[in-house]
Formats: structure tokens, sequence, C-alpha cells
């Protein structure tokens, strides 16, 4: 049996001291996922389509924040997953739309990205 696919990056986020951090994570495709943000040793669930705001640019800067995304093939028509990262702090922004096929019908997909703050 193949493994599940993985798409996996790292991008450098300019923070802004004293304006939030905010992340937005968006499964496309009709399918359903889960992501997971890992910073400092702390794990905390993002809810799907929610927004999570990670910390004021002076607490989260020098830091890198770790986003574990699984995406479950649900749509008959394709296998390809999509899912796409919005980071905000202040007047900076990141937008970033990944995508990979999963093997089977019913499979799973693996997004692992990575923002490093500075």
């Amino acid at each position: 049996m193949p493994s599940d696919p993985c798409v996996s990056d790292t991008q450098p986020f300019q923070v802004t001291d004293g304006q939030p951090v905010t992340l937005k994570v968006t499964i496309g495709n009709t399918m359903v996922g889960a992501t997971t943000l890992v910073m400092k040793g702390q794990t905390s669930n993002l809810p799907p389509g929610g927004e999570a705001v990670i910390g004021k640019g002076e607490e989260v800067r020098d830091l890198v924040l770790h986003t574990i995304t699984t995406v479950t093939d649900t749509n008959p028509e394709t296998n390809l997953t999509v899912v796409t990262y919005d980071l905000q702090c202040g007047a900076n922004k990141f937008s970033k739309e990944y995508s990979v096929k999963v093997n089977d019908p019913d499979g799973h997909a693996l997004y692992l990205i990575d923002f490093m703050f500075f």
C-alpha cells in the first residue's frame, strides 16, 4: 500500500510589534480535514475554517510555527486536495495555496507547512 502524499514547505514571515499574528487554513474542493498547530512545545487544534490568533508580533519573533493539516478525500469528482494558508500581522500578509493528489478515493494527504517569524 503506498503511503499518503505529503506537501512540506517553510515560509519566512515578518511580524510587526504590537500587532496580532493570525492564521486561517482553508481546505478546498469540498473535502474535510483538520489542522494542528505546534509552537514552543504547545499544541492546539485549529477549527476547520477557523482563524487562530498566534500571538503578538514581538511575542512570536524568532519562533517557528509548525502546522500539520490532514485532508481526507471526500469528493467523488476529484482526488486533488487543496489547502490555502492565510497569515497576517498588521499590513504584512501571506497567502498560498498548496495541492496534491491522493492515491485513492477516500485517501488522505498530509500538509506540513512551517512559518518562521522574524
